[in-house]
C-alpha cells in the first residue's frame, strides 16, 4: 500500500521502520534531502549489514531540494533544513484545490530559538548569526495545519517560539508529559486517530487501486472486460475472519484491495502474509476443485468479490481456461513458497509464473547453480552440498541456486536429487528489484554458509 516515505532524520524514533520497508515486494520511493539520505544510508546499511550500494536496490531514492517547492505529481513539498544533532529536515506540504492551496507543516525535531542562540554564541567561528533568523522564519511560515516539536531540552523545540504563529491549527508534539497550561494559547495535543480534512476526496480510492491491480495482472485483457470485474461488489472483513477454509471450494474470487491476509495450511505448517494486490481462490473457481490453503484476515481488509461465473467468463474471453488453470497452478506454487509467497503481490507473482520452466530430475542426478536461474522444488527432495559437505535438505517450496543468483557466478555448491524431483527454474532477471525476495535469498545463503561452518568444525 505504501508508495513512498519522507525521512526527516536518522534518529531511531524516526528511523526504525526502514528495515521492514526494505523487505517490500517493490522499491518504495524514499524522499529526503541529499544530506539526510546520505546520513540515513550509512546508518541503515551498517545496521542491516549490507553495503551502502544496496540501499538503492531496496528504495527508489528521490533527492528533494531544500528551501524550494518540489512537485511530486501534484503534491508540492518543501524540505526545511533544521539544526539538530544529525542532518535533519522539517517539511511543508501543499496541494492546490478548489479554494487555492491547502498546506500542512511537519516540524519534527526542531530546535528552540534559545538553544540555537546559545549554540551560535559558543561557536561564533563556525556558525552564522543569520542562522537564527533564517531558521525561526522558516518555522513560523503559516500553514493550514502545523505539527510542531515542543519537547524541550537541548535538541527539541519550545512552544514559546510559536506564540506569534499565524497558522490555522497547531498541534503540539514530541511530549512525554502533558504540556503546560500556558501552551494552550499556541495549540493543543492531537488525540489518537484524529483527522483533519483539508481537501475532501471525491473519488473511490479502493476502486482505483483494484483497477490498477487488475491491469497489472491481466495486461492483455480488454478494457471492457476488466471493467466488468470492477463492477463487482466489495466486502470489508475484520482481523481474524476466515475468508476461505483449507480444502474448501470457492464460488468466488477475492482481490485484496487493502490490508493484509494470511495464507495458511496447518497440515504443511504453512503461513505466508499476502499484501494488497493479491488474488485468492482463482484456481479453485476455475478448476472447480477445493483450494489447498486457507485465507484469514490479519488486519481490516477490503476485497473485491468476483463471482466464479464472472471470473470464468473473463478468462475465457481473454486467455483460455485450460492454460489459465495451469498458470494458476504455478501461481499457487509460488504462494506456498516461503521465498516467493510471503508479502509478494499477485502482479509480481504472475510475472514470475509466466516465465517459470518445469523440469524433472531422477534419483542421483546432480545439478550446480546457474547464475541465470533459481530452482524452486515442487515435489521430491534435493540435498544441497557446499564442497562435499551436506548442508541442507530441500523439499517442496524450497530453493536452490541462491548463491549463483546473488554472486552472478558459479560456486562450489551443488545439489543431488534424493528421489524423483519435479522443479521449476525461474530466470534470474525476473527476480531483480524485488527486495523481499532478495532478502530471503540472502538469509538462505547465510544459513547454508553457517551450516557448512558447523559441519567443518
Amino acid at each position: 500500500d505504501v508508495e513512498g516515505v519522507f525521512q526527516t532524520h536518522a534518529h531511531d524514533d524516526h528511523f526504525a521502520g526502514l528495515p521492514t520497508l526494505a523487505r517490500s515486494d517493490h522499491r518504495i520511493k524514499y524522499y529526503s534531502s541529499a544530506l539526510v539520505r546520505a546520513s540515513v544510508t550509512k546508518k541503515a546499511c551498517a545496521l542491516m549489514a549490507i553495503p551502502e550500494s544496496r540501499f538503492a536496490g531496496y528504495f527508489d531514492a528521490v533527492d528533494l531540494s531544500p528551501g524550494r517547492w518540489n512537485d511530486l505529481d501534484g503534491l508540492e513539498v518543501m524540505p526545511l533544513q533544521s539544526p539538530h544533532s544529525v542532518e535533519t529536515c522539517a517539511y511543508c506540504f501543499r496541494v492546490f484545490g478548489q479554494e487555492g492551496y491547502k498546506s500542512y507543516a511537519h516540524l519534527a525535531d526542531i530546535i528552540s530559538s534559545e538553544n540555537l542562540l546559545n549554540l551560535i554564541s559558543a561557536n561564533r567561528d563556525t556558525l552564522d548569526q543569520h542562522l537564527v533568523s533564517k531558521t525561526m522564519r522558516s518555522y513560523l511560515e503559516p500553514a493550514d495545519i502545523k505539527k510542531v516539536d515542543v519537547g524541550g531540552g537541548s535538541i527539541h523545540g519550545s512552544w514559546k517560539d510559536f506564540l506569534g504563529d499565524r497558522s490555522g491549527v497547531i498541534y503540539l508534539s514530541h511530549l512525554s508529559n502533558p504540556p503546560p497550561s500556558e501552551s494552550a494559547q499556541v495549540g493543543s495535543v492531537a488525540e489518537f486517530g484524529q483527522q483533519n480534512v483539508l481537501i475532501p476526496a471525491r473519488q473511490d480510492y479502493y476502486l482505483s487501486a483494484a483497477a490498477a491491480y487488475i491491469r497489472a495482472c491481466f495486461p492483455e485483457a480488454r478494457d471492457a472486460d476488466r471493467a466488468a470485474l470492477l463492477n463487482c461488489s466489495t466486502v470489508t472483513v475484520q482481523p481474524g475472519q476466515i475468508l476461505q477454509n483449507p480444502a474448501e471450494r470457492m464460488d468466488h474470487v477475492l482481490l485484496l484491495v487493502s490490508g493484509v491476509v494470511e495464507l495458511f495450511d496447518t497440515e504443511r505448517g504453512l503461513s505466508n502474509m499476502l499484501p494488497a494486490g493479491t488474488f485468492m481462490g482463482e484456481h479453485s473457481a476455475l478448476s472447480g476443485t477445493p483450494s489447498a490453503p486457507g485465507y484469514r484476515a490479519v488486519s481490516v481488509a477490503t476485497c473485491l468479490s468476483i463471482p466464479a461465473s464472472v471470473y470464468l467468463r473473463f478468462i475465457d474471453r481473454n486467455y483460455g481456461v485450460e492454460e489459465t488453470v495451469e498458470f494458476h497452478e504455478r501461481m499457487m506454487e509460488l504462494k506456498c513458497s516461503r521465498v516467493f509467497g510471503d508479502m509478494i503481490c499477485t502482479a509480481i507473482s504472475s510475472g514470475l509464473a509466466r516465465r517459470m520452466r518445469r523440469f524433472t530430475l531422477q534419483p542421483g542426478d546432480r545439478i550446480e547453480p546457474d547464475p541465470a536461474e533459481l530452482i524452486l522444488v515442487h515435489r521430491g527432495t534435493l540435498m544441497v552440498f557446499l564442497a562435499e559437505a551436506p548442508v541442507e535438505r530441500v523439499g517442496p517450496g524450497g530453493i536452490f541456486g541462491e548463491e549463483g543468483v546473488l554472486l552472478r557466478s558459479s560456486s562450489i555448491t551443488s545439489a543431488v536429487a534424493q528421489d524423483e524431483v519435479q522443479a521449476y527454474a525461474i530466470p534470474t532477471d525476473a527476480l531483480e528489484r524485488i527486495p523481499a525476495i532478495e532478502w530471503k535469498l540472502l538469509e538462505t545463503y547465510e544459513r547454508r554458509i553457517n551450516a557448512f561452518g558447523a559441519f567443518m568444525s
